[in-house]
């Protein structure tokens, strides 16, 4: 899906609530910062599918660096737009996850370019998917919500997820927010997997992912690299190519469930 595609990219570069400054975590600003810095050259030099990227930090950090990070390739024909703003109403229950989600909630506020995208690629901020291009050009034209969902379909992997905006606007992101609980374990991950289940009990598409993503970056919670583990994503790209092939993607018409066949008679 090339055209109606906007990049969101979202951030917190400064990070001073507790739940962030764990023992062992990315919490340096200067460091984190700097991983935002490189992660968006790459997206702006390294990615031709998509033209439309936003930026969204919850800190209330200057984002003067990827300003200039923006100016330095006037040529690259992508349109980058920067919003900074302060997450508040932090609390034992609304914890980081509440931040992630009111920076979305943001995005769909204030975001020029958002508004004008009918679908959009969440991501974290701070890496980068050298193999972004082949899923943006070989998801289906149809979805809802293309992701990973795991741990018994209770958890929708966050670090990059693409959205109908509309249907994430209306119904998942408000669900959302109302079950997200940090402290209950009710995590952004977990009340996304939820809100997504229940569209899909409501006849919205769900798809994995048409390949792995291949993400390069270090994660904050632990400061190490994301892991590469190549036999795993090859083994999703298999499980990903047969479930795409069993819907027919290209055509956006799925096999008949046998049921519906005998239905149909």
């Amino acid at each position: 899906m090339r055209d109606g595609l906007c990049l969101v990219l979202t951030s917190t570069i400064q990070v001073d609530h507790p739940e962030f400054l764990r023992a062992g975590g990315r919490t340096d600003a200067r460091l984190r910062l700097q991983d935002y810095v490189e992660a968006l050259r790459a997206w702006i030099v390294s990615q031709r599918t998509v033209r439309d990227i936003v930026f969204v930090d919850n800190s209330g950090h200057s984002l003067d660096a990827l300003q200039e990070v923006v100016n330095q390739h006037p040529s690259s024909g992508k349109r980058v737009e920067l919003i900074s703003f302060r997450t508040t109403g932090y609390s034992e229950t609304r914890g980081r996850s509440f931040g992630e989600l009111d920076i979305l909630e943001t995005a769909l506020g204030r975001s020029v370019l958002l508004k004008e995208a009918a679908a959009f690629a969440k991501v974290t901020g701070r890496v980068f998917i050298p193999n972004f291009d082949s899923i943006a050009t070989a998801v289906a034209p149809d979805f809802d919500i293309v992701g990973r969902l795991s741990h018994n379909l209770t958890w929708l992997d966050t670090v990059c997820v693409l959205f109908r905006k509309e249907l994430f606007a209306r119904e998942l992101l408000p669900f959302a927010l109302a079950h997200v609980d940090d402290r209950a374990r009710c995590c952004v991950e977990r009340v996304l997997a939820s809100a997504c289940l229940h569209s899909i009990a409501e006849g919205r598409r769900w798809y994995p992912f048409p390949v792995e993503p291949r993400i390069r970056g270090i994660r904050g919670i632990d400061n190490r690299p994301y892991p590469a583990n190549l036999l795993r994503a090859r083994a999703m790209d298999f499980f990903a190519w047969g479930h795409h092939r069993a819907l027919d993607v290209a055509s956006s018409s799925a096999t008949p469930h046998p049921l519906d066949r005998l239905w149909s008679r």
